[in-house]
């Protein structure tokens, strides 16, 4: 009837002539049934269960974020636009990215739609594509590195596209969004 955490569970039906004797029928239906998996060398499983404890302190939340700043900044000096800033520039801005996971066939932004945010594609690949006249048509794909929406979001141009997270290139689909409050631009 169900699988869950390494472990089958099954349901055993049976018809009782005298519903008076339920619990007692049910314990010796239970026993009949563990005798036979027992014959055939089946083994009733006990869950097991095993968990990591870490002590969240100040210490460790500052090197975790440490870390995540580090591999913004190394994702940063990928991307042409971010390529001339310094060391420190490239640190504010990777301060102010925003994380925003999209899973393969999610809508990342629409057609028409004002611009709020610079995308970055991390990891996967996300798909451009023309909706006008009612018909969708591919125009690109973009992959780790590359952005989009950057024009419209320094000029508040809507936007001429849609884009969406390709499955072929990945199920999951990392990019990380640029706030438009950063370039002063509310």
């Amino acid at each position: 009837m169900d699988v869950t955490d390494g472990c089958a569970r099954y349901a055993l039906r049976y018809w009782l002539r005298d519903p008076q004797v339920d619990d007692a029928t049910d314990s010796r239906v239970r026993a009949h049934a563990l005798a036979a998996l027992d014959r055939a060398g089946i083994h009733l499983a006990s869950r097991r269960e095993e968990r990591l404890v870490f002590a969240e302190d100040e210490a460790r939340r500052a090197a975790l974020a440490a870390a995540e700043i580090a591999r913004r900044m190394n994702t940063l000096r990928m991307v042409p636009l971010f390529g001339s800033l310094s060391d420190d520039e490239r640190a504010q801005v990777a301060q102010h990215l925003v994380h925003a996971p999209f899973l393969a066939g999610d809508v990342v932004t629409r057609q028409g739609a004002v611009a709020h945010w610079l995308y970055l594609v991390i990891e996967g690949a996300a798909e451009i594509c023309d909706e006008t006249g009612g018909t969708r048509r591919y125009v690109s794909s973009l992959g780790p590195g590359d952005i989009f929406r950057e024009r419209g979001m320094l000029t508040g141009e809507l936007r001429g596209s849609a884009a969406g997270a390709h499955a072929a290139a990945s199920a999951r689909t990392d990019m990380l969004a640029r706030i438009r409050a950063f370039f002063g631009l509310d």
